[in-house]
């Protein structure tokens, strides 16, 4: 596991099993269950953290979103030879990338 990565893993993974605690002990039915989702909405950002992006996710989030390496380098803040690297496999993609992308998906707009 990326060290950079595994000290916010390990705190969604905290926060995770505390919820989960809550829904043994709190009643109603629907808190119970908000707060299970609320659990795997924190494991899933812990996953997610741990998870290292290769050259094929890149290319497969870059085709998800329809966009081509140059749109998708400006949207990354890098130049299209860059993105290339990437999706070749001969550069490794940085952590911050991967956050970036994630961004993306959750709709954020990142500054150009």
């Amino acid at each position: 596991m990326d060290s950079e990565a595994s000290e916010p893993a390990e705190h969604y993974r905290k926060q995770a099993t505390r919820l989960r605690r809550m829904s043994l002990f709190l009643g109603g039915a629907e808190l119970k269950a908000s707060l299970r989702a609320a659990a795997r909405m924190y494991e899933g950002f812990a996953q997610k953290l741990e998870d290292k992006m290769d050259a094929q996710a890149m290319k497969a989030w870059r085709a998800r979103l329809g966009v081509t390496q140059e749109k998708a380098a400006k949207a990354l803040g890098v130049t299209r030879r860059v993105v290339a690297g990437w999706e070749s496999g001969l550069t490794p993609i940085p952590k911050i990338t991967e956050h970036a992308t994630w961004a993306i998906d959750q709709g954020h707009r990142l500054p150009s």
